[in-house]
């Protein structure tokens, strides 16, 4: 549905045509909005790595979703 922005987004190392990206996504937090139930906040960080070992990429950020109890 949307997203209220990043806490941080961070780019350490240059991405180059070739390169292999690995990424990962952490659930950080969930919850409900006390004052619309049908939406639900979840915090999660990012991360990509390149061929090297190398950490390329890094965000935290909160995605807006319809909650659980609201999907069609």
């Amino acid at each position: 549905m949307g997203s209220p922005g990043h806490d941080s987004m961070i780019w350490k190392n240059p991405v180059r045509p070739g390169d292999t990206l690995t990424g990962t996504l952490e659930i950080l937090d969930s919850k409900i909005s006390k004052s619309r139930p049908e939406i639900g906040f979840v915090k999660y960080k990012t991360e990509l790595i390149n061929q090297d070992s190398k950490q390329v990429f890094f965000t935290e950020s909160t995605l807006i979703i319809k909650s659980k109890s609201h999907i069609l």
